[in-house]
């Protein structure tokens, strides 16, 4: 028998939630020479702009008081 200050929460599924760790991964990742000229211009190209984040300030904004 369980103690009542034991609690568990079910799926619906009838399994037990679980937290998930993960660990973080300290690789540095190497850019070949002759690659490097394409990767910045994708890095540039996907940049988030500043006008995206303006937006996304404003929304946050409608959602609550934390940053």
């Amino acid at each position: 028998m369980k103690d009542d200050t034991e609690k568990e929460e079910c799926t619906e599924e009838g399994g037990i939630n679980m937290a998930v760790l993960a660990k973080p991964i300290n690789k540095v990742s190497v850019i070949q020479e002759r690659d490097s000229r394409k990767f910045v211009q994708d890095f540039n190209n996907n940049r988030v702009s500043k006008e995206f984040l303006d937006v996304c300030k404003k929304a946050g904004s409608l959602f609550g008081k934390r940053k």
